[in-house]
């Protein structure tokens, strides 16, 4: 890569390509798994996310948890697919936009997916854990016990990336905390 501020804009592209193809593939785990269970789902990608709809798909808790599921597991098969190509014996060979395109798929996918299975609202993790509350007694009060959970673990994130010194982290996660305790 050329060196100082001319790099830059090479590397935000390639950043930016590695969210989008992370962020489809991710929609795409969920909208496979909604078409197995009978759905005929849409993706819609937004800014910063995406999200796969399906209004006509297996509504039971058993194919929500796997639905859901399926999203943080489609980033996990991409970061394994490239993962062969962050060996010691391949990454030197690698063009240096290449290295760097490997590298954040792995991280994007790697760190986006275990973050999104945290048992926070609206996240897949959150959506998992509702299903999961509602499953073990009355659904209202497993919604509601939810978003306690949810909104705990959102707070201690937030917590978390505040002290580690992620600023946009702690307000997203605080953001999250705060929009389930008011559905709370």
């Amino acid at each position: 890569l050329a060196s100082g501020q001319d790099a830059y804009p090479l590397l935000t592209l390639l950043l930016v390509v590695a969210m989008f193809v992370s962020i489809l593939v991710h929609e795409l785990g969920h909208a496979f798994l909604q078409r197995y269970f009978g759905g005929h789902p849409w993706i819609t990608l937004v800014a910063m996310g995406g999200l796969a709809s399906c209004d006509d798909c297996d509504r039971s808790p058993r194919a929500q948890i796997i639905i859901s599921a399926a999203g943080p597991a489609a980033g996990f098969a991409l970061a394994a697919l490239v993962w062969p190509l962050w060996t010691d014996a391949v990454r030197p060979t690698l063009s240096e936009p290449l290295y760097y395109l490997v590298g954040y798929l792995m991280i994007i996918n790697i760190f986006w997916g275990v973050m999104n299975l945290l048992p926070i609202y609206p996240l897949d993790g959150g959506r998992i854990s509702r299903e999961l509350f509602t499953i073990w007694g009355n659904p209202h009060h497993g919604i509601i016990r939810s978003l306690w959970l949810s909104t705990v673990c959102a707070a201690g994130v937030a917590v978390w990336a505040l002290s580690a010194g992620s600023f946009f982290l702690m307000l997203m996660f605080g953001y999250l905390a705060y929009l389930n305790y008011q559905s709370i």
